[in-house]
């Protein structure tokens, strides 16, 4: 008597995606972006094909992503063939955690560390590109929001939370936060943000410096070594940079 051996997982769907709900076409429908950029044209789901999407978690085979499916459908059996094959079709798209996916990310996370700054990836996209258009959409930002900042004085101020949004939809936000420390000239800003690619770590730092349309701000990069070599090794990710 023979024992078959169990099949082989299916891949997972990878967990750095936003996966966001909207609107195409009339339809109901999820898009998937990719803060990698690996991801190059839009991936859109259909609801059903978000269904199988949301059950790979790498520990299902394609028959238990059948038998969950059925199970979910009332007794509809949704073929292998064509499972394989939309689980060929995000592999191609990267939107899985496979071989192909992590030989990308490396290649992707090499190239981007040999690279000496960190460009402006939004420029143009949120914001715009040119120097003068952006000092007066950033004059306009500041000028404008609803509420007013409490009456605080900007020399006792050493921090500020402001939010981590989309510049257009938060802006007044964005005012009221950073108009409380608009006549501020510090000599060190130590800028914390979400790190959306860590791995091995809670944080990391980055020794780039951002080129910006306004100019070429410096990273303090004897700190961010001095860090790097510091008592918070086993928690830290090394600085090969940010990522989008």
């Amino acid at each position: 008597m023979t024992m078959e051996s169990p099949e082989r997982a299916a891949p997972e769907l990878r967990r750095d995606l936003d996966i966001i709900p909207t609107v195409f076409e009339g339809r109901e429908v999820f898009l998937i972006k990719d803060a990698l950029g690996l991801i190059e044209h839009p991936v859109i789901l259909e609801r059903d094909a978000a269904d199988i999407a949301g059950l790979l978690d790498g520990t299902r085979s394609v028959e238990d992503l059948q038998a969950c499916l059925v199970r979910r459908r009332g007794g509809l059996l949704v073929g292998r063939e064509l499972i394989e094959k939309f689980l060929a079709e995000l592999d191609r798209h990267y939107v899985l955690n496979t071989p192909r996916f992590r030989r990308a990310r490396r290649k992707l996370t090499a190239d981007y560390g040999r690279l000496e700054v960190r460009e402006a990836f939004f420029a143009g996209q949120s914001y715009p590109a040119e120097t003068a258009a952006l000092g007066a959409y950033l004059d306009a930002v500041l000028a404008g929001g609803t509420k007013k900042a409490p009456g605080i004085d900007p020399r006792t101020i050493c921090a500020l939370v402001a939010p981590h949004i989309e510049l257009e939809a938060g802006k007044g936000v964005y005012a009221q936060a950073y108009r409380s420390i608009q006549r501020l000239s510090p000599d060190r800003i130590i800028l914390l943000g979400t790190g959306h690619n860590i791995e091995g770590g809670n944080y990391s730092l980055t020794n780039k410096d951002f080129v910006t349309p306004l100019g070429r701000v410096r990273t303090d990069k004897d700190t961010v070594r001095g860090r790097g070599r510091g008592s918070c090794r086993g928690r830290y990710c090394p600085p090969v940079g940010t990522f989008p």
